[in-house]
């Protein structure tokens, strides 16, 4: 067994694991070994203020880098400084030698005396601090999803089944008492979702053309008191990739458009659509928004990135690939069809792709909030390291 520390990440190699190929060494392609790595994970933004965790993968893939992974173990604790968030899942990613794909998720986050944002559209952020200690969200959920294959084509059908808890209490004196919202007492969400998806990206992390695309109508409901509130949401979501120069520089863009028609609970108003269940405050999507308190009962995202490659270091058997990365996004939340201002985000990312297996991506970014009439309208720093996301 073989331990690597190198640029602030701790690897953990598997006996077996995918070594980088040395220019000496045919290694047979399709071969599948075992991986793994754990890096710490770091984050901040003037919501949740600095926090800190642990991730990890362990996986089983082909000695081909363009191959996708056979077996995918993702583990991951978050929690803030403050000790008044965290978001901790385990999700496990299989595809079937039909090219059936499985994808599974359980997990549970937690905030507590934090600030509630309203409700989408004009009320996106309300700056009420000492009004809204006393706000209490524990939410635990779980996920199955599955993609069979449509013969000779990219395109896959998808299916899946989702639940998540909700055991809330509000500050008598606060927005989240005024409001009101749907979920404020015990409450699960249910629905089950199908859809379509495509993927014809070359490679995986950090493709360098093609496209994923993906689009799924849910249906479910929230239960509270023995009574059902039903609602439904259509969501659409495409990322595509373009080479400008070789492989070298390459052009990114992401469209994320959901919108729902009735009403979720406010704790699932942090989740996007889809089969991942995007949480709509990290680094991709509104991300100046912060984290846990994105509100609405849809969203609208386009988002651009520019990939340069800058330079490869191989020392001994390893492999690094520093890339720079600028990127942009500009999107809203909705209240009903109340768009709410526009959300823009700016930021940096420095990439770096590990043995061709793995990508570790620091960022660094500024997204304008909504604030009252009477306050500037001011960004949000946000900053932290996501691994294995290629946009």
């Amino acid at each position: 067994m073989i331990c690597r520390v190198s640029i602030g990440v701790l690897a953990i190699c598997l006996a077996g694991q995918a070594e980088a190929e040395s220019p000496k060494t045919e290694v047979e392609p399709h071969v599948r070994k075992w991986g793994g790595l754990i890096i710490p994970t770091v984050g901040a933004s003037t919501t949740d203020g600095p926090g800190f965790g642990v991730g990890g993968e362990l996986f089983r893939k082909s000695t081909d880098p363009a191959d996708r992974y056979h077996l995918k173990v993702t583990p991951s604790l978050y929690v803030n400084t403050r000790f008044n968030y965290a978001n901790n899942f385990i999700r496990i990613d299989y595809r079937s030698p039909s090219g059936r794909r499985w994808l599974a998720q359980v997990g549970h986050s937690a905030w507590a005396n934090m600030r509630y944002a309203g409700n989408g559209g004009e009320e996106v952020l309300l700056v009420r601090d000492e009004e809204e200690i006393g706000n209490r969200l524990s939410s635990p959920y779980a996920f199955v999803s599955l993609s069979v294959p449509i013969q000779e084509s990219d395109w896959a059908w998808t299916a899946q089944a989702y639940v998540r808890g909700g055991f809330a209490t509000a500050n008598p004196g606060g927005l989240l008492a005024l409001d009101s919202p749907l979920g404020l007492n015990p409450s699960v969400y249910t629905d089950i979702a199908g859809g379509v998806s495509s993927e014809t990206k070359d490679r995986w992390p950090m493709p360098r053309e093609g496209w994923v695309f993906e689009a799924s109508l849910s249906a479910g409901g929230t239960i509270r008191s023995g009574m059902m509130v039903p609602s439904a949401t259509l969501h659409i979501e495409h990322a595509h990739w373009l080479p400008l120069w070789k492989d070298s520089t390459i052009l990114g863009a992401r469209v994320l458009a959901f919108k729902t028609l009735g009403t979720r609970p406010f704790y699932e108003a942090d989740k996007a659509g889809g089969r991942w269940r995007d949480e709509l405050g990290s680094e991709q999507a509104l991300s100046g928004y912060g984290r846990t308190r994105t509100r609405g009962d849809g969203a609208a995202a386009v988002m651009v990135e520019l990939r340069q490659r800058l330079v490869t270091v191989t020392p001994g058997s390893a492999d690094l690939r520093f890339f720079l990365s600028p990127y942009a996004e500009w999107g809203y939340l909705f209240d009903r069809f109340d768009p709410g201002p526009p959300l823009p985000t700016v930021g940096l990312s420095i990439p770096i792709l590990w043995q061709q297996t793995v990508q570790v991506r620091p960022f660094a970014a500024l997204g304008w909030r909504r604030a009252p009439s009477d306050a500037a309208r001011t960004p949000s720093p946000q900053f932290g390291v996501s691994v294995l996301d290629a946009l």
